[in-house]
């Protein structure tokens, strides 16, 4: 046998020593099993519908989510708005506009990363292509980034 035919034979035999594993290997052992007790944890308590409405005199806020437990979603937001404007001298409130509305389908997941900032692991939850910062469920209040407080568990439609 020639040298080059040995060494193919070496080469073949090393690949299939070491390409045969039943189990994957993770990149980030700690990470996955991270990940897989939060999902764990929270993925059957996120399954469901969660509103959000804020008021003010001028501004109304709605958005929605529905979750599905086989991860599809779909979201409604809607933003509508009115001025003050001065007639005759006095403060008047012009009739509300929608400033825009939205509804989306796609797709969520909690999960886990690692990042030096936080000096170990942080949840998040990810609804189409929006990154939430998950900082806890209790009852029926989710709290996460972006949303001032809460959502809270629910259909409920607004009435503007």
């Amino acid at each position: 046998m020639t040298k080059t035919g040995i060494g193919i034979t070496l080469l073949s035999g090393m690949f299939w020593a070491t390409a045969c594993s039943k189990e994957p290997q993770w990149a980030d052992p700690e990470l996955h099993a991270k990940k897989k007790e939060v999902q764990a944890k929270y993925n059957k308590l996120l399954v469901g519908d969660w509103h959000r409405i804020v008021r003010t005199d001028t501004r109304l806020f709605y958005s929605h989510y529905r979750l599905n437990e086989d991860g599809s979603m779909s979201s409604e937001e809607k933003f509508v708005k009115r001025d003050t404007v001065f007639i005759s001298g006095e403060p008047t409130l012009t009739d509300w506009t929608t400033a825009w509305q939205d509804k989306r389908t796609g797709h969520w997941r909690i999960s886990v990363a690692r990042t030096e900032d936080f000096k170990g692991f942080y949840t998040y939850l990810a609804l189409n292509s929006e990154i939430f910062l998950f900082y806890d469920i209790a009852g029926d209040t989710l709290k996460v980034s972006g949303y001032p407080g809460y959502l809270l568990r629910g259909d409920v439609k607004p009435d503007f």
